[in-house]
């Protein structure tokens, strides 16, 4: 084989060629810092124009589920108490207070400015500072009508005008085992438990109600036996009856009959319309793990994305509990890992927000979620071998967190994972700025950051802890490369009244792609002489770069200085220099060759 610098100036694709050396020229074809993304918010950083290239977040309303940053305001997750609702800052959520007793709870209500729980201990009224029964027989639900609130046993139904004191209430005896109420059309409605029957009372104290399918003359059966009445909901000048096989709508239009409106009969699942509520003008509910939105004539599926991007992925399902407050719709959810997150989520209609974690160890069940207007407290029960109920206040006036946060724990923001729209391309780090409010020596926000594989492994380095505001950029001491890069935000504060602010972050960073390199020059095509090396007239050295640049796969080049490179040819010139007294196919030429490295 020839030798470069011997018997040759070049070899391009095996075939050794004599150059004009005069002509060689190499240069880098890559830019040294591309410009490949578009920052996004507003930062007081980008008056600082430079090498660097910024990458700015100052909102995160998208919520969760958000792995890698296609979304300028969502973000991956959360852990502990952290709230991101609300249009430009992240501040602690209101923590959760809890208060101890002995009897499981699934449900709650306001009657008469009084907030109760019910469940298996029957129900008890809330008194400030802790329960007390006033009604100790086991409920399937309770209900009000505003004058009174029921007691739903499995025997017969009980009213109570003051909370205290019960009778019986319904036709007679039969008026048993009720499951779910709802008013509609000037109605109180009630399902049977385990029965597919809906029974109707025109009176405030049910005394009119009846409750046995068989005999009640006025009875609504809804879609055939085998499956049972699971759910009532008013919505949409209608009545709307679930059962784990599908949903049915009850009008008035020609008489009191039940008419199914959506099937589910090919996932029927016990779980099926665990939860269900009208918000801002549309039907949700449960199916199986997901979240439907139901507006009367349309169906979207409304589920919060998964929350990782590795195998096995994480994902909430097990929905239930739904309940509905102003801006907001609130439910409990679990992942699916076999040590499961329990959580209270918030959705906006745009994003899901992980407001709470009260269950991070795989033990129990979030039994109940309610709403107590009068207190505006956001209530939950922990179902476990210690049964705990829980509340959240809230602010009155504004769906902003109320103050009233943890000052123990864990309470982390995890960011999407960066990589510029660039996965392959080699970065580096120079600068963290964090803008924020409120912070403090004593209110808090630790910077971590993590890159590459450790993204995957969950390993952090400390960056740096921003203690004060408005803004402090937190410079790397050696600067950190990365394909993919990640921030953990850890809030912390030391008084409950008080919440650090975090408003925005911006990355100062620069892309470094491997450097490629071009080549130029011009190439002897002529057997004259000794010009073609190895006998080759100038149509066969041109006929060879002419395979050269057709071809689809990179090629061997060994280079001026004897390096090999591996190429494509990027374009060839002809330029017809002089002829001998050879024949036309041997007519010198100079072939101008450009080459790119890859």
């Amino acid at each position: 084989m020839a030798t470069v610098g011997i018997d040759c100036d070049v070899i391009l694709n095996t075939k050794p060629y004599r150059i004009d050396v005069s002509t060689y020229s190499r240069r880098d074809i890559v830019d040294f810092s591309p410009r490949g993304a578009t920052p996004t918010g507003i930062s007081v950083s980008y008056s600082e124009l430079g090498l660097y290239q910024t990458l700015t977040q100052a909102d995160f309303r998208h919520g969760i589920g958000h792995f890698s940053f296609t979304d300028p305001s969502g973000y991956q997750k959360s852990a502990g108490n952290i709230d991101t609702r609300h249009a430009g800052i992240v501040t602690l959520a209101s923590q959760s207070n809890s208060v101890s007793d002995a009897y499981a709870k699934h449900g709650g209500l306001t009657f008469s400015g009084d907030f109760y729980m019910f469940g298996a201990g029957g129900i008890q009224k809330w008194g400030g500072s802790s329960f007390s029964r006033v009604y100790s027989t086991a409920v399937n639900t309770a209900f009000t009508t505003g004058s009174y609130i029921f007691a739903a046993p499995e025997g017969r139904i009980q009213k109570s005008s003051d909370g205290s004191s019960w009778s019986d209430t319904g036709v007679n005896t039969d008026a048993t085992d009720f499951a779910h109420f709802a008013i509609w059309g000037g109605y109180v409605w009630a399902s049977e438990e385990d029965k597919n029957f809906i029974h109707y009372s025109g009176q405030e104290d049910l005394v009119d109600l009846e409750g046995d399918g068989t005999t009640d003359t006025n009875v609504v059966t809804v879609g055939p036996t085998g499956q049972a009445v699971v759910g009532l909901a008013s919505f949409s000048n209608a009545l709307y009856a679930a059962r784990p096989d599908g949903l049915w709508v009850i009008s008035d239009q020609n008489g009191f009959v039940a008419r199914q409106v959506l099937s589910f009969a090919d996932e029927v699942h016990a779980n099926n319309f665990r939860g269900m509520t009208v918000w801002q003008g549309a039907l949700y509910f449960t199916i199986r793990h997901k979240i439907y939105r139901w507006t009367g004539s349309s169906l979207q599926d409304v589920s919060p994305p998964r929350i990782t991007d590795t195998f096995p992925y994480v994902k909430y399902g097990d929905f239930k509990n739904l309940v509905s407050r102003g801006t907001h719709l609130y439910c409990t959810a679990r992942t699916n890992a076999s040590t499961y997150t329990e959580s209270v989520l918030a959705y906006d209609g745009v994003g899901w927000h992980i407001i709470s974690n009260p269950i991070t160890t795989g033990t129990g069940e979030l039994a109940a979620l309610v709403l107590d207007v009068d207190n505006d407290y956001l209530w939950y029960h922990h179902d476990t071998s210690t049964d705990v109920s829980y509340y959240m206040k809230l602010q009155s006036l504004s769906d902003l967190p109320f103050a009233d946060f943890l000052t123990t724990g864990n309470h982390y923001l995890y960011t999407s994972v960066h990589d510029m729209g660039f996965k392959k391309i080699q970065k580096s780090v120079a600068e963290v700025m964090v803008e924020s409010t409120n912070c403090t020596a004593d209110r808090t926000i630790i910077v971590k950051y993590a890159v590459d594989g450790n993204i995957d492994s969950d390993s952090w380095t400390t960056l740096g802890t921003i203690n004060s505001s408005p803004s402090q950029t937190l410079t790397l001491s050696t600067t950190v490369e990365f394909k993919r890069i990640q921030f953990r935000f850890d809030l912390d504060t030391d008084d409950a009244a008080q919440t650090p602010v975090l408003r925005s972050y911006s990355l100062k960073y620069m892309m470094r792609p491997d450097t490629n390199y071009g080549y130029s020059f011009d190439i002897v095509s002529s057997g004259y002489a000794g010009h073609g090396m190895d006998g080759r007239k100038s149509s066969a050295i041109i006929s060879d770069l002419e395979t050269a640049r057709a071809s689809a796969a990179p090629l061997a080049f060994t280079n001026l200085l004897g390096e090999s490179k591996t190429v494509y040819v990027s374009s060839l010139m002809e330029i017809a220099r002089e002829r001998e007294e050879g024949s036309l196919d041997d007519v010198e030429h100079r072939v101008r060759v450009s080459l790119v490295e890859v």
